[in-house]
Order: structure tokens, then sequence, then C-alpha cells
């Protein structure tokens, strides 16, 4: 989908200057390209190689902020782990692959605000805001049943026994499994052979 900034005023209500700066963001962040001069955004194209280096990161740095997040982690939290997971897997029996990505985005960043590590977290969401696009992008190419809660089941339980390190290792795994299926589609990257 091209998007324009115009285009994008009229739908949201507002005027042209919010969206210019929000589009200059995104693409300082890579999240968006520009079309030559036209003024027009798409979602850039994702190399293999990027993805995996990017998709490793995350699972470094998300493994590392669920360790840290897990002595902070209230009765509240918990509740709201096992609502958003039950989400998840109403998503998935949908076939609902762009809610099921929206919410497991929360359940991660959930647990992510309790690491205490706003610079950690930055990076994370740097990363997300790269990775993000190309994923939701794959909701017309991968049903939700290519994912599961099974690690989201994992998590809320190492954390509610204090396990930090079952916790990350089972979101690092998660990470990697995922960079590893995708990457066996060669058609959803644009430098595959």
């Amino acid at each position: 989908e091209k998007l324009t900034v115009r285009e994008m005023a009229t739908s949201l209500g507002t005027s042209d200057m919010p969206i210019r700066a929000a589009f200059n963001r995104l693409l300082t962040e890579g999240a968006l390209g520009q079309v030559a001069t036209s003024g027009t955004m798409i979602i850039p194209g994702m190399g293999k190689e990027n993805f995996r280096e990017w998709m490793s990161l995350r699972a470094m740095l998300e493994e590392r902020a669920i360790k840290l997040a897990t002595p902070n982690v209230t009765d509240e939290t918990i509740d709201r782990l096992i609502q958003l997971r039950d989400r998840m897997e109403l998503a998935n029996k949908r076939d609902d692959l762009k809610s099921h990505l929206d919410t497991n985005f929360k359940f991660k960043h959930t647990l992510y605000s309790l690491s205490h590590s706003p610079h950690l977290q930055q990076i994370i969401d740097k990363l997300w805001v790269r990775i993000g696009p190309f994923l939701r992008n794959l909701s017309n190419d991968i049903s939700p049943a290519f994912f599961n809660t099974e690690v989201e089941e994992v998590v809320i339980k190492a954390i509610q026994n204090q396990n930090p390190s079952k916790a990350g290792k089972a979101i690092k795994d998660d990470i990697l499994l995922g960079m590893r299926l995708l990457l066996e589609h060669d058609e959803l990257f644009d430098d595959a052979p």
C-alpha cells in the first residue's frame, strides 16, 4: 500500500504537518521508504541478511529484558498476560494474523516495560519498528497457525515461578524459531534467489 501525506492527513482529519513529521521519523528509522521524489511512502523491502541480523538482535535483547522484568511482575501483570495470550489464541482460531501480531506486541511490551531499562526498551522498539511492517505485510501470505501461544504459556509459568532464565530462554528460542521458519520462505524476501 502506498501512502501520501495528503491522503493520511485527510483520513486522520489533521493537517499535513504532523503526518509529514511522522513520515520523516519513520523514514529516518527505516520503517518506511520513499518512492523517488513523489513523496509517496512504502514499506521497504526486506533482505534475508537484514532480517536475520535484526531477529538475532531481538532475541538477545528481549531475553535480557524478560530476565530484568521477571522480579518486577505483579499478580495484575500475570492476569494481563493471560488475557493477552487468550486473545492471541482467539486470533489464531479466526486466522487473523494482524490481531495476533498486535497482541503479541502488547504481551511482550507489557513485560519489557517492567525491565526498568529505558535504553534497552528503546533499542528493542527500534528493532520492532524495522521488522513490524514486514511481519504485518505477511498477513496475506502466512496463516496465524504458523504462530502459536505455547511460548507465552511457558513464559507466564516461568515468571510465576520467578525463573527469569527460563522465561528469557523461551522468548529467545521463540524469536529464533520464527526467524528460521520465515527464512525458509524465499518468496518473502527481496534478495532471495
